[in-house]
């Protein structure tokens, strides 16, 4: 790809492998919580390599690591990139790792050219952006977009009783001082290289994705009310069999689901009660997650769901409750990130294509404070979370040489 700054692909290569052993529970799996001691580390190592080519390092409030590459302007606002390095019990070693890495890498090739430019950039590492140890996803993002606020330092805790406050004070951060973490009116803006975590790069055959909003989640616990029977002596028509009504619902997302544009509908746990094979299911709990691009597709989406939940329900006398426990609207990338992204890949004749993101990710928290934008590379057959997931090291060359030229011109 022409352009002015290259990528070193043994480089790269070498980073991506040396923080693998942080957490490494497999030949291509980590194990790597927020806070622990394995996370600890890996932060620690991701510091030593800014170090290694001149940013100046500080963790916020949060434990979010921060390097910044001077500008030549006193007091321009920065450019911001990265991504985070927690990962999920037994997940890849890719995932937002590779925005970090890419940061870094990027900020090399500047240095390696000669460059100077007129606003400082920043790479920064994001804590706790998997939702595996304190039940919420993207906490040090929120941090940054001072979405966090002292009660949930309190409020949210791991499963050993551990509150987010206790392992900040654990790790040394400054749980008191949380506001100071907010990037409000301080950032130029923000640019995340991300895997895709799907496939539609893959199948597209393209390797630069510039990202246009990113799908907002509508999560929530169902539980349907039936009586439980003997499975035998019950006949069908007086059952009130708990598991056949939500299938039924289950059945009605996936069709609701395909008939509404950008959007998708998952439901993932299953648990019928009381579990026995000779017993009519009494009860059903399952758990539902809707995403969507588009606020309104996806609000209809939700409502025509819960109708039809209801109607199920009706028609089999059970009864019906429904919590949710996330609802977040899509996030739009701001409209000139998106367009001087567009106009970088043009430019350098990327193979690129325009997309939006169906997974949640660090910048659309970032976006409540700060001018964002984000690139996608290949994720393999579009795994992601699991040991398989693979990223090309000439795609993460690809994406670090475009996300270089974009953090050129932007600091510029």
């Amino acid at each position: 790809m022409p352009g002015q700054f290259s990528a070193n692909r043994e480089r790269l290569q070498r980073d991506i492998d040396a923080l693998a052993r942080f957490g490494k529970s497999g030949p291509t799996a980590i194990t790597r919580l927020a806070f622990t001691d394995e996370d600890n580390a890996a932060h620690r190592y991701a510091e030593e390599l800014m170090r290694k080519e001149g940013l100046r390092t500080r963790y916020d409030a949060f434990g979010n690591l921060i390097g910044t590459r001077a500008g030549s302007e006193e007091g321009a606002k920065p450019v911001m990139t990265g991504s985070h390095i927690d990962g999920p019990p037994d997940g890849g070693i890719y995932d937002g790792v590779i925005g970090v890495i890419a940061g870094i890498e990027a900020c090399r090739a500047l240095t390696e050219t000669g460059m100077t430019t007129r606003r400082p950039i920043e790479v920064v590492a994001v804590r706790c952006e998997h939702l595996d140890r304190f039940g919420v996803s993207c906490l040090g993002s929120r941090a940054l977009g001072g979405k966090l606020k002292q009660d949930d330092l309190d409020r949210l805790k791991d499963e050993d009783g551990i509150s987010l406050r206790s392992a900040l004070k654990q790790c040394g951060f400054q749980p008191t001082e949380l506001a100071s973490a907010s990037l409000r009116d301080r950032a130029h803006a923000w640019i995340e290289l991300h895997v895709e975590q799907g496939r539609v790069l893959e199948d597209q055959g393209k390797i630069i994705g510039v990202v246009t909003a990113i799908a907002g989640p509508t999560r929530y616990k169902v539980h349907v009310g039936g009586k439980a029977d003997h499975s035998g002596a019950t006949p069908m028509s007086i059952r009130r069999d708990a598991l056949m009504g939500a299938a039924e619902m289950i059945l009605d997302l996936e069709r609701l689901t395909q008939e509404t544009a950008d959007c998708v509908g998952t439901v993932g746990v299953i648990r019928a009660f009381p579990g026995a094979v000779h017993t009519i299911p009494g009860a059903v709990e399952f758990y539902v997650d809707i995403r969507g691009v588009r606020i309104n597709d996806k609000a209809h989406l939700v409502d025509t769901f819960c109708q039809a939940m209801e109607e199920r329900a009706r028609g089999r006398d059970l009864s019906l409750k429904v919590e949710t426990f996330v609802d977040e609207p899509p996030v739009p990338c701001t409209d000139w990130v998106v367009a001087e992204l567009n106009a970088i890949c043009g430019d350098l004749g990327a193979n690129f294509m325009v997309m939006p993101s169906g997974a949640g990710h660090d910048t659309q928290h970032v976006a409540a404070v700060a001018d964002v934008g984000m690139l996608f590379i290949p994720s393999a057959g579009g795994i992601a979370h699991t040991p398989e997931e693979y990223t090309s090291i000439e795609d993460v060359a690809y994406g670090t040489e475009v996300l270089a030229e974009a953090l050129a011109r932007l600091a510029d």
